[in-house]
């Protein structure tokens, strides 16, 4: 797989993400607009995360799946289903807090369904350090013993975002 991509496809108001490849903090800033569309086009929505495909994820993408979960879990909806095949993985999404407020399924690694690809706009590098600076906090709000994890990565982007931005 050369080139990550993030699926979408919505059925009977079910949303599927599936996250293929290194899903890096670079593709942040697309997944955060289109959750930010998702939520401006109605109420609650369930929701299910595929990672069988997902080789590496970074912390900023974690928090943007946190921030699902977060948004889900304000609204006393079922908690979303994240669905993942590598124990690597499944280990890490413990170990932040992700067992507590999504439902997760282990998988043989078959993939769920297809999907259209998420289409990336120009971002620059502010868009770039808010994004990832909201994802951070996301995961503290998550489970506050990530605040251990995170909190040298949130000071350090506040303090390289503009007085007033962040």
């Amino acid at each position: 797989m050369d080139d990550p991509q993030i699926l979408y496809s919505e059925h009977d108001g079910v949303h599927f993400l599936r996250f293929r490849g290194n899903i890096l903090h670079d593709m942040a800033p697309m997944l955060e607009d289109f959750l930010d569309q998702l939520e401006r086009h109605g109420a609650g929505h369930n929701y299910l995360l595929d990672l069988t495909e997902t080789y590496n994820i970074d912390s900023t993408m974690l928090g943007l799946l946190a921030r699902i979960a977060n948004r889900v879990r304000e609204r006393g909806d079922a908690p979303p289903t994240l669905v993942c095949s590598g124990e690597d993985i499944i280990d890490l999404l413990i170990g932040i807090g992700f067992d507590q407020v999504f439902q997760l399924m282990a998988c043989d690694g078959a993939p769920l369904g297809e999907g259209r690809p998420l289409k990336a706009g120009a971002t620059d590098h502010e868009t770039l350090a808010r994004t990832m600076l909201n994802a951070h906090k996301e995961l503290i709000a998550l489970k506050d013993d990530n605040r251990l994890l995170f909190d040298d990565v949130i000071q350090l982007l506040e303090g390289g975002l503009r007085p007033g931005k962040a």
